[in-house]
């Protein structure tokens, strides 16, 4: 009889192997190696890295996150190089390879790492214009950084656009020489750059924005097949983590502190 005593306990273990096995996974995860405050800060962390990390301690999943160029980051996760991306938002091209968060087939904006606004900046007296839903006067391209999802919003509205470049900086300075008739930044970007010098007094930024969207941790569609619990148990976590009182104290800190002196 004294098997039936070992029963729970064999049952136990097996349960605590299959919990073990999740948290000693590591998970490789890229994101993209530029400064975009407070999100993502070049050679250091950003609250996207903060928030991922909170996520890892919540779930018991162990994270790898590694700053990548953007383009080579989507390509790593389409490969199933690295098993995921954070911060990614909503496209079919991403979707083919990707998997997101989803509930009735639709996008689960409540896993979302955050919301974010991409806005059209202009020069002044140019007379292009945008009312939320055409572009009017458009004679040369805008201008989007390279790999970013602006791009295909813009061509759906009739555009060209100009991909030329990854830098904002770059981006905004072909606005002023005349390259293109618009840039499509990230607004936190795009209106800090409107407070430099070299801007402020030759750039206005449209209103309303061009679009507002969900960003989220996506997974490699076969990594996600192979470890559906794991990726849903770090989904929530983000969650979690995103709404708790540790981590909007970190971004309250964060934005009254303000981005770092760029290096010399």
């Amino acid at each position: 009889m004294k098997f039936l005593h070992l029963a729970p306990v064999v049952l136990f273990l097996g349960l605590n192997v299959g919990m073990n096995a999740q948290a000693q996974m590591l998970v490789k995860l890229c994101y993209e190696d530029a400064n975009y405050f407070p999100w993502q800060i070049k050679g250091a962390h950003g609250l996207d890295n903060n928030l991922l990390e909170m996520a890892s301690a919540r779930s018991g999943v162990k994270i790898e996150m590694l700053a990548l160029p953007w383009k080579r980051c989507l390509s790593d996760v389409g490969y199933g190089t690295q098993a995921g991306v954070f911060a990614a938002s909503y496209n079919a091209d991403r979707a083919a390879y990707a998997a997101y968060p989803m509930i009735d087939d639709k996008l689960d904006a409540s896993r979302r790492i955050r919301f974010d606004s991409y806005s059209l900046y202009r020069l002044k007296g140019n007379p292009v214009s945008w009312d939320g839903k055409q572009l009017t006067n458009l004679k040369k391209p805008v201008g989007v950084q390279l790999g970013y999802s602006a791009s295909a919003d813009l061509i759906k509205l009739g555009a060209a656009v100009d991909e030329s470049s990854v830098v904002v900086e770059l981006q905004m300075r072909k606005l002023v020489v005349g390259r293109v008739d618009l840039v499509a930044l990230l607004t936190f970007e795009g209106d800090a750059l409107l407070e430099k010098a070299e801007f402020s007094d030759k750039v206005e930024k449209l209103s309303p924005p061009l679009i507002e969207k969900p960003y989220f941790l996506i997974f490699n569609k076969d990594y996600y097949r192979n470890n559906k619990k794991l990726a849903d148990d770090l989904w929530a976590a983000v969650a979690s983590a995103r709404e708790s009182v540790e981590f909007k104290a970190l971004r309250q800190a964060a934005m009254k502190k303000g981005p770092p002196a760029p290096s010399e």
